[in-house]
């Protein structure tokens, strides 16, 4: 599974968060075509799960309750038609777990094993022997302490530590001392014949709670338990004095450490080791995407994912002392994710609810209220703009938009040569930068598939028209998104490509779904440069002619 710090790195890098995302969409289409089993060894498998879990202590019995867990779930799934009634049989599976015998996790040699477990674990359970060896444990507190919970009169609070005060930090610590004791109440009465207690004199052990108990007698609270000084002799005649005053009951037994010592191990003669291999492996035959083809740009990205549409690198935050405009908002991957959002939630045609959905992304993405503004601008004048004679977003209905439209588009022998002998030739229309820019692509040979996700594709009279918003920071003022800034970033970052292969996609998508449209044209819109005067908008019409030849090249069938 994934930490909190490990998640945040994928939010904050979007070629790994969209092969993560490729990644959990190839799972989810093995279990709907061929079961839940197929998906998870598959999960297993990519996941190196049985790697990750064998090292550790109870790594195999781990495998064992994953393994059961996942037949469970696989014999369920022969009576429940769906994922959906599966998930939600499953959840229910938790809440209440079984008592039937099919639903207990044990090997058959359990009971005779040594159970080593928590005291949380333990409590309402017993067991004939009990060890507990690590009860001289004192921390009231760690190092990376965030938050101090405490109680003050009859309400519980929960401070951050840079804002608490110190008599609620020490009422924090003795409600965990408090809880310390609780616990080990806990400890102490779970056996049914004998409780071994390894103590002695611990350094920092005069806070753990049974050090209360034993050598605290005449501390009334955390403070003056603190302030007392606990040697080695007190413990010691403590725990004898205990002994002597019930015999019955507690015996002391010093321990010898001598007597489990351990023989030292053995230097092996052989140790063997895995032959590795330290270069890619070439396979003709993948699912590669823009990304793939441009990877040399990005480097070194995941050919499954898409390309970024934002500056590359991570989060960038303005100086305190600019102004929280549009030119100054942060950039980086989170950045564009957020601003990607808002166009994606907001209804075009309502923009009485734009704010909302503006508050709502800066939010999500961890970016500060004062952004509200700049953000909510960049939407209005994007949605407000006429990127075409009489076209504007603000007026494109729901009904009338595709989001985020996924495609998989069949590369039957994509290769470098032939692409750019079509995208170098004049004839074909390009720009002459961008001519310039497709004879520095370099890629390997692609026999598969191409995959992407285009912003937005909506219906525009007889037309399906395709934008692609870009938060791409190319200066700070208006005049850096004219039409030579603009020609200069789609060469730079080889938009021109991505588009092509959108504009091939849309072509046969209409052809099979729609013949009366046509492709109406292409729109880049730079968010952070659009002011309804021009500029910040990219345009572009791809001629059929070379459509049509790209479209040939991805169904080559013989090498070129």
């Amino acid at each position: 599974g994934f930490d909190a710090a490990r998640l945040l790195a994928l939010l904050d890098d979007e070629t790994a968060w969209e092969a993560q995302l490729a990644a959990n969409l190839e799972d989810h289409k093995a279990w709907q075509q061929r079961g839940f089993m197929a998906a998870w060894r598959a999960f297993f498998a990519r996941q190196a799960v049985a790697v990750r879990l064998l090292p550790q202590p109870d790594g195999e019995r781990r495998l064992t309750n994953l393994g059961h867990l996942a037949e469970l779930i696989q014999q369920q799934s022969e009576h429940m038609a769906g994922i959906a009634p599966l998930l939600a049989w499953f959840e229910a599976q938790v809440a209440s777990p079984p008592a039937a015998e099919e639903a207990l996790l044990r090997l058959e040699s359990d009971a005779e094993l040594v159970k080593i477990v928590t005291i949380h674990t333990s409590k309402g359970l017993q067991y004939p022997l009990v060890f507990c060896p690590f009860l001289w444990d004192g921390a009231l507190e760690r190092r990376d302490t965030t938050f101090w919970r405490y109680r003050d009169g009859d309400e519980s609070w929960l401070a951050p530590d840079d804002l608490v005060s110190a008599s609620a930090r020490d009422a924090a610590r003795s409600e965990i001392l408090a809880e310390k004791l609780r616990l080990l109440y806990v400890a102490l009465t779970r056996a049914e014949h004998r409780q071994y207690v390894v103590w002695g004199h611990v350094q920092k052990m005069h806070t753990a709670a049974l050090s209360w108990l034993l050598h605290g007698r005449a501390a009334a609270n955390l403070a003056q338990l603190e302030a007392g000084e606990l040697l080695a002799t007190q413990v010691a005649d403590d725990v004898a004095a205990l002994a002597a005053r019930l015999p019955d009951a507690v015996r002391c037994r010093e321990v010898d450490v001598a007597l489990n010592a351990l023989p030292p191990e053995a230097a092996p003669d052989f140790v063997p080791q895995l032959a590795g291999v330290h270069r890619s492996l070439y396979t003709p035959w993948r699912v590669s995407s823009f990304t793939g083809l441009t990877r040399h740009l990005h480097g070194g990205a995941s050919p499954r994912s898409e390309a970024p549409d934002h500056d590359h690198g991570p989060l960038q935050q303005p100086d305190a002392a600019v102004a929280a405009d549009r030119f100054s908002f942060p950039r980086g991957a989170r950045a564009g994710t957020c601003l990607h959002e808002m166009f994606e939630r907001a209804d075009f045609t309502r923009p009485e609810a734009w704010p909302q959905v503006v508050q709502e992304a800066l939010h999500k993405h961890g970016f500060d209220a004062l952004w509200q503004d700049a953000a909510l601008a960049m939407l209005h004048d994007t949605l407000h703009c006429e990127i075409a004679p009489g076209v504007r977003l603000a007026a494109v209905p729901n009904a009338r938009r595709l989001v985020e439209m996924e495609f998989t588009l069949p590369a039957d022998g994509l290769s470098l040569s032939r692409l750019q002998r079509i995208l170098t030739n004049p004839a074909m229309g390009l720009a002459a930068p961008l001519r310039e820019a497709a004879a520095t692509l370099t890629f390997d040979r692609v026999q598969g598939y191409l995959k992407g996700f285009i912003d937005l594709a909506f219906i525009h009279g007889d037309a399906l028209w395709l934008v692609d918003y870009k938060s791409n920071h190319l200066g700070d003022g208006f005049a850096c998104y004219g039409d030579d800034a603009l020609v200069a970033s789609v060469a730079r970052e080889h938009y021109y490509l991505q588009y092509l292969i959108y504009c091939v996609a849309l072509r046969r998508y209409l052809a099979q779904r729609a013949p009366q449209l046509r492709l109406g044209g292409v729109r880049y819109l730079y968010l952070r440069g659009i002011n309804g005067a021009g500029y910040g908008v990219w345009r572009d019409a791809p001629s059929d002619v070379l459509l049509d030849a790209l479209d040939g090249v991805f169904r080559a069938t013989v090498p070129a």
